[in-house]
């Protein structure tokens, strides 16, 4: 079991959406505006929140 201090760093700093359908419409902008080629993806969260992260995996399609 997490602790209160431990599950707060795991959300630390991150943008919380209140569904999934959220995070992957902001996935989607915040790759596109920021030339990301990384894969995006949208998550649940311990918080009851949903959030974005990259993975490690290169979208080739963006690779210029």
């Amino acid at each position: 079991m997490l602790t209160k201090k431990q599950k707060r760093k795991r959300c630390g700093k991150k943008i919380g959406y209140s569904s999934l359908e959220d995070a992957r419409k902001a996935a989607a902008i915040f790759t596109k505006k920021k030339k990301i080629v990384t894969f995006m993806r949208a998550y649940p969260c311990h918080c009851g929140k949903f959030h974005i992260g990259s993975t490690k995996k290169i979208d080739w399609s963006k690779v210029t």
